[in-house]
């Protein structure tokens, strides 16, 4: 499968998806989209609060076929491995899967060069996991990781551009939800990669940064874990009467 290229298969099964999501969320607001850059190898990287509703909220509101890393564990059935890849959702091993699995590895970042190459999106969790409370968590190196790596095996000519996308939901598990999509100003690679090419593992941890950052401004943080359900009750008493007049 080339990853890179449209599918029609994927575009009448996210027809249906859409209509299943129009049945879920009372309403959908999107902020943001105009600043989605065209024309560019994009990455985005949004929050991950909610389980398979944040890809769907990111795919079903652009009019991308964004190209999902995952982690390698779920890939272990033929059978889910062959949807998974149907859906664009490509493996990533961690150390975690096994040392001799690594290598595994080279295959997911070449198929994501070619994604890149081809002005298409990717998409990926920068804290690689979903806590299902409003709280972000600390985010991972795989994001900077990734787009470093892709800009060095294509010689640093992709200007791959990080969106930070928030995802905020009024409620997470029930229908009749509201579900709001938070597209940010875009972090374009280029401007690390002279720090990169001095010291790698700088550049990694300040895009890192630059992306947790970019994020908080987009998402509800409700950073006390010690009082976290009263403010997510002042938010559920309170924050739908400000959120009406969006």
């Amino acid at each position: 499968m080339s990853y890179e290229k449209w599918s029609w298969g994927y575009w009448t099964l996210k027809q249906y998806v859409k209509f299943a999501d129009w049945l879920i969320h009372k309403k959908t607001v999107i902020v943001g989209k105009e600043k989605i850059p065209k024309n560019k190898p994009i990455l985005f990287a949004p929050n991950h609060q909610n389980a398979l509703s944040d890809p769907m909220a990111v795919l079903l509101n652009t009019s991308f076929q964004p190209v999902w890393l995952a982690r390698a564990d779920i890939f272990k059935s033929p059978v889910v491995c062959a949807i998974l890849k149907f859906m664009k959702i490509m493996p990533v091993y961690r150390l975690r899967d096994g040392k001799e699995n690594l290598a595994k590895n080279d295959q997911t970042f070449d198929e994501s060069i070619k994604v890149l190459e081809n002005n298409s999106a990717l998409a990926l969790f920068p804290e690689a996991a979903h806590s299902g409370k409003r709280q972000i968590l600390e985010h991972k190196k795989a994001v900077p990781r990734i787009v470093f790596l892709a800009e060095e095996k294509a010689n640093y000519n992709l200007d791959i551009q990080i969106v930070p996308t928030g995802i905020y939901y009024s409620h997470y598990w029930k229908f009749n939800r509201t579900v709001m999509v938070n597209f940010g100003d875009p972090i374009p690679v280029k401007d690390y990669i002279d720090e990169y090419r001095e010291n790698q593992a700088n550049a990694i941890t300040r895009l890192r940064q630059k992306i947790n950052d970019a994020t908080l401004p987009l998402i509800i943080n409700i950073e006390s874990k010690k009082y976290y359900a009263d403010f997510e009750n002042i938010r559920e008493i309170y924050g739908r009467r400000f959120f009406n007049r969006c």
